[in-house]
């Protein structure tokens, strides 16, 4: 889950308003173009710098995925397992065993959400970054 007190959550749109803007200035020969980095001014983002930022959440993603696939193996594999059990006191044992695993599946479950929200917006920045009135550097072109 977010938290906006410890941020906690929110690492990859902390990470995309920290890149560097950039603004451009016409030379007075009006031969050239100079890129300097001005963050209250500049409009321009380098799009490879967005790149890596998403692709580290969409990584994140992955690795949560995993998880939750791990998790509900064992958690499988347990329920598997308890069906012939015959001991009452293996049964509860058993049972606070599933109950933990349970909690576990959703607290991955959430965080998954939580990142698989975070991509979208993520991407929906991306996608307003790229369509509004701020442009990206695209390698070396100059618009």
């Amino acid at each position: 889950m977010r938290n906006t007190q410890t941020r906690e959550g929110f690492e990859f749109w902390d990470k995309l308003n920290a890149l560097p803007r950039y603004a451009f200035l016409l030379s007075p020969s009006g031969k050239s173009v100079q890129k300097f980095e001005d963050q209250a001014m500049g409009n321009w983002i380098d799009v490879h710098e967005v790149q890596k930022i998403v692709e580290q959440a969409e990584d994140r993603i992955s690795e949560r995925q995993d998880e939750l696939g791990d998790v509900s193996r064992q958690l499988e594999n347990f329920r598997s397992r308890s069906h012939g059990i015959k001991n009452l006191s293996a049964i509860e044992a058993r049972d606070d065993q599933l109950a933990t695993a349970e909690l576990k599946i959703n607290e991955l479950q959430q965080r998954l959400t939580a990142a698989d929200q975070e991509i979208d917006e993520l991407r929906a920045e991306l996608k307003a970054v790229r369509l509004g009135p701020c442009k990206m550097i695209v390698g070396d072109e100059l618009p």
